[in-house]
């Protein structure tokens, strides 16, 4: 099986990998660090549903991801396409503001994430780093929530799949890393910004 793979880029930042069919040009806004995730994630979306293509893996900009990666992660989707399937993807402190590393997946319950370095055996809420939305968690939440900010893209697909029952899991043999480890991540000039 072949996977619709999109990327976000973000202020013309991405890591250069796995080779994505869409690249989503996503700038800061007048309310920066908000950019305009959700709405190009909505727009390709819409094109893409009238392929013959079970749904979209999200791969974030500051996400190195490999070909052993890609493998787990279709081997996964083949078993079952309609199931969200997240990588194990560490997040570091200095993106989250945490003492120690966590996962980008958390367990708990609607409304109430639970972050650890545990693997939970429940997938409650997701982060778009590695991930693989199904067709119909898309068809959900596309396009009502185009004008979410940055941050609550996630959040929004996360509730949208645990409102409709929709499982996620994480693909244990996909391990791609997160970039976003140090300060100077967040001291890169972006253009037009002084």
């Amino acid at each position: 099986m072949k996977l619709v793979i999109a990327q976000i880029e973000w202020s013309g930042f991405r890591v250069i990998g796995i080779p994505a069919d869409h690249v989503l040009h996503v700038a800061p806004e007048p309310n920066y660090p908000n950019g305009c995730k959700a709405r190009h994630m909505s727009e390709l979306w819409e094109r893409v549903r009238t392929y013959p293509t079970p749904g979209i893996l999200w791969i974030d900009p500051d996400i190195a991801a490999d070909p052993d990666d890609l493998a787990a992660m279709t081997g996964a989707v083949e078993a079952a396409p309609d199931d969200m399937h997240t990588g194990l993807v560490k997040l570091w402190p200095s993106s989250t503001g945490w003492h120690h590393w966590i996962w980008s997946h958390r367990g708990g319950t609607l409304g109430q994430p639970a972050a650890t370095q545990e693997v939970p055996p429940i997938v409650a809420y997701i982060a778009t780093g590695f991930l693989w939305t199904p067709a119909r968690l898309l068809d959900l939440v596309f396009p009502r929530i185009k004008d979410a900010l940055f941050h609550e893209v996630d959040v929004a697909l996360s509730e949208t799949a645990l409102e409709a029952g929709i499982p996620a899991r994480t693909v244990l043999g996909c391990r791609p890393k997160h970039l976003h480890f140090s300060r100077e991540h967040h001291d890169y000039i972006i253009p037009g910004r002084t």
